[in-house]
C-alpha cells in the first residue's frame, strides 16, 4: 500500500533533518500539513525544526513555534513535543506559571525525551 502524500512529504523531511538540511525540512513538514491539516505530528516536527535552526526560542521564531504547538495540541493535547515546545515559548518570555505546567503535562505523557523536560522543569522553577 503507498503512501499519502502528507507521509511521503513527512519522510522527506524526516531525511532532510536527520541531513542537518533545516530549511528543507521546514519546507517538507509545511508541504506535509498542506496535504493533510489535521496530523499534529507534521506541526511539531516543523516547530522542532525552527527550534533547532536557531539553536533555542529566538524572537524571530517564537511565533511560528507558538502557533504549530498550539495547532498540534489542538489536535491532540497528548501530543508530547506539542506541550514541551509550547513550554519553551512560554518560559522564553517569563510566562514561567503556564510554562511549568506544559512542561509538567509533557512530562507525564512520559515522551522518550524526558531528560529534556526535566531539565527545563528545573530550570523554570
Amino acid at each position: 500500500m503507498s503512501k499519502s502524500p502528507a507521509e511521503q512529504a513527512k519522510e522527506r523531511g524526516n531525511a532532510a533533518f536527520k541531513k542537518g538540511k533545516l530549511d528543507a525540512a521546514v519546507d517538507c513538514y509545511t508541504e506535509a500539513i498542506a496535504f493533510d491539516p489535521d496530523v499534529s505530528i507534521y506541526y511539531t516536527n516543523r516547530a522542532f525544526c525552527l527550534f533547532k535552526k536557531a539553536g533555542d526560542i529566538t524572537s524571530e521564531n517564537t511565533e511560528r513555534i507558538e502557533a504549530d504547538s498550539r495547532k498540534s495540541l489542538e489536535l491532540d493535547p497528548r501530543n508530547a513535543k506539542g506541550n514541551f515546545y509550547l513550554g519553551k515559548v512560554l518560559a522564553s518570555r517569563g510566562e514561567w506559571d503556564s510554562a511549568i505546567h506544559m512542561f509538567q503535562r509533557a512530562y507525564d505523557i512520559l515522551p522518550p525525551f524526558k531528560d529534556d523536560v526535566q531539565k527545563a522543569l528545573r530550570s523554570s522553577m
